[in-house]
């Protein structure tokens, strides 16, 4: 039989250690967590230091890899349309800048009949820079008789980009009788 005094040493030491567990382990909780989040923090930090020239940075994955097939084929088209605009306004500047509007559209009209034709390429660029590469057979005379060294500008420029739009989008009534 133990006696009385160990049993209260056994229990006092008993409370004190359940005190410290206490006291002890919160703090040592809380100290965890700290450091968890100030890592987290730090990596965080890190990534944005190393982000790239577009303003991203790296979270544990590659962004571009959300970016699907037909977000990719979108963006193919409005780069391809835009050049093709960029091709027709070309023409309409270069052939006929000084012409009333409606001559201007002829032009353009003209170029998109030839793409429907068989005859002709299928792009309006093919079609604009067609012979370009030599000094004899241009489709248009810009592309090889050196006009194209002197950029478009001003209001004639707006309005050749305008015309351009109109009759791609299909807004001009047709006036040339599917001529090419």
């Amino acid at each position: 039989m133990r006696n009385g005094r160990t049993d209260k040493a056994i229990i006092g030491a008993s409370l004190c250690a359940v005190i410290g567990a206490i006291t002890i382990f919160p703090a040592l909780s809380k100290a965890s967590v700290e450091d968890r989040i100030a890592a987290a923090w730090l990596d965080q930090a890190t990534d944005f230091r190393s982000a790239d020239a577009t303003g991203t940075y790296d979270i544990g994955a590659d962004i571009n890899a959300d970016i699907d097939a037909s977000y990719s084929s979108y963006l193919e088209a409005a780069e391809y349309q835009a050049s093709e605009h960029q091709c027709l306004a070309e023409a309409v500047y270069y052939e006929s800048r000084s012409e009333k509007r409606s001559g201007q559209e002829a032009v353009a009209e003209v170029i998109l009949n030839r793409v429907d034709s068989r005859h002709f390429p299928d792009t309006i660029c093919g079609v604009v820079y067609e012979g370009s590469e030599r000094s004899t057979g241009c489709q248009f005379s810009f592309t090889c008789d050196g006009s194209m060294n002197r950029e478009p500008y001003g209001k004639a420029w707006g309005r050749s980009r305008g015309v351009a739009t109109m009759v791609m989008t299909g807004t001009t009534r047709p006036f040339t009788g599917g001529a090419t």
